[in-house]
């Protein structure tokens, strides 16, 4: 016996009730008393109960919590207080017997480590802290297209298998590809700058790759890049553009995804307007007053970047969070400088490329690495090499700029 599903569980209404529909889900819960069975049927959208009786509920069988069915009843009134509405059974099918036990708890009252829930994913996807995670990241997406979109930006795809790494950096993951040697892409920068000549404005959510070792829970081998470009625009049009998506992101998934928020127990709050600015030449003068220039600021102890944040009154980890902010100019060499804490660091670029979080916990001489120009100045070109973006809290957003 197969019968199509003609409702989500969240669809049924009172104007259901007397009539047939045809239910699909999975049993979260099942009690059986005697002459009468209450199931407590899950699908994507929500729960019902149904009730099952009569010659059905004698011949119901072995059915166990998690299995898939299919349920053919009737929408009628109920008393319990947990539901809405109740089905009473008229027809039951079992599509996918479960068996027990499950690597995972599904419903959440017996927690699993992390490995043991990536491990059996597809199952964890039923515990619902886990799905609503995973719905408002769908709502992310759907309000940064809707936004983009409305600010007149094209959504276009990207090679992501390349010839020639597309900005320097980054390590790239390499492959044969018929007998030539091509790479994973690490970044659509020069092909959304090209894609501005004729369509001026453009962006791209990809998965980009960067073959840097997960040594910690921020650096990511795989990653979702928002990433933006646009043609007749200066920086303080990009802020604009930045902070009017940021915003209306909070909002839709802040007035779209209550449940959600109900489940994690957390409530999105929208970020106060407008976002903070300083100048870098601002930055470097607070800087200067705190030590000497003969201190480097970015590996002294205690960090002398966090001394900023805190003046701007933002709220820190106990890990203290790295902005990495990469600079490359014409004929001078690539200078990085390290914000740390809630900042929202824009400088020098004008594309927004919002990649995934670096947090360097190897205990790097930096010293080495990193060149901090007390000064910043004026070069001529345009700094194209890379950026990345790791905010801290939603209730403040500081934008470093380049001074005009």
């Amino acid at each position: 016996m197969a019968f199509g599903k003609t409702h989500d569980i969240a669809e049924l209404t009172t104007e259901l009730i007397g009539k047939q529909v045809v239910l699909g889900g999975w049993i979260e819960d099942i009690r059986k008393l005697g002459k009468m069975t209450f199931i407590t049927l899950r699908d994507v959208s929500g729960i019902s109960q149904i009730i099952v009786k009569g010659e059905l509920n004698d011949n119901l069988g072995e059915i166990n919590r998690q299995s898939v069915v299919s349920i053919k009843g009737i929408v009628q009134e109920t008393k319990a207080r947990d539901f809405a509405f109740e089905v009473k059974a008229e027809e039951i099918e079992v599509l996918a017997k479960a068996i027990h036990p499950l690597p995972v708890d599904p419903i959440g009252r017996v927690e699993s480590n992390i490995d043991t829930r990536l491990n059996h994913r597809a199952l964890d996807m039923r515990n619902q802290k886990t799905a609503s995670i995973f719905k408002l990241r769908h709502h992310v997406l759907q309000a940064l297209r809707k936004i983009l979109s409305e600010k007149k930006f094209i959504e276009i795809t990207t090679p992501k298998i390349i010839g020639s790494a597309s900005e320097g950096g980054a390590d790239l993951f390499s492959l044969d590809y018929f007998g030539k040697t091509a790479y994973l892409a690490q970044s659509p920068q020069l092909y959304k700058e090209q894609m501005t000549i004729g369509l001026e404005r453009v962006f791209e959510i990809p998965n980009f790759y960067r073959a840097e070792n997960s040594h910690t829970g921020r650096h990511l081998t795989e990653f979702t890049s928002i990433d933006i470009e646009a043609a007749f625009m200066d920086y303080n049009d990009v802020m604009d553009v930045l902070e009017y998506l940021v915003i209306e992101v909070y909002k839709f998934v802040s007035e779209n995804c209550k449940k959600e928020q109900e489940v994690i127990g957390h409530t999105i709050e929208v970020p106060s307007t407008p976002f903070e600015k300083i100048t870098y030449k601002q930055c470097i003068e607070e800087l200067k007053k705190l030590d000497s220039d003969s201190v480097d600021l970015i590996v002294a102890d205690p960090p002398y970047f966090k001394v900023i944040g805190e003046k701007w009154d933002y709220q820190w980890r106990t890990e203290i969070d790295y902005v990495e902010w990469s600079l490359k100019w014409i004929s001078e060499a690539s200078r990085v400088l390290r914000l740390g804490g809630s900042f929202y660091c824009f400088g020098y670029f004008r594309t927004l490329a919002l990649l995934v979080p670096y947090f360097d916990d190897l205990g790097l001489d930096l010293r080495q690495q990193i060149l901090v120009d007390k000064g910043m100045r004026a070069v001529s070109g345009r700094a194209t090499k890379k950026y990345r973006l790791f905010p801290n809290t939603t209730e403040r957003i500081l934008f470093i700029t380049k001074e005009a």
